[in-house]
């Protein structure tokens, strides 16, 4: 997926892209920022519920953060 901000937070933007997973894991990679953010977990584990996206994109948005501050 390409420049998808429901996951990526703030790294998303043109040239970004990712994957998720069905247990919550996640791959962004930013060819603007030479970043990448890569998330394992296992949130189906011991049941299925809807899916959760707030921590991917919390995820994106404090790497993409702390890119810029350097």
């Amino acid at each position: 997926a390409l420049d998808q901000a429901w996951f990526m937070g703030e790294l998303a933007g043109r040239g970004a892209a990712g994957h998720t997973g069905f247990t919550g894991t996640m791959l962004v990679l930013d060819r603007a920022t030479d970043t990448f953010a890569i998330l394992l977990a296992n949130t189906v584990h011991p049941r299925r519920r809807p899916p959760d996206n707030g921590p991917r994109a919390l995820l994106g948005t404090r790497v993409a953060r702390a890119v810029r501050a350097i």
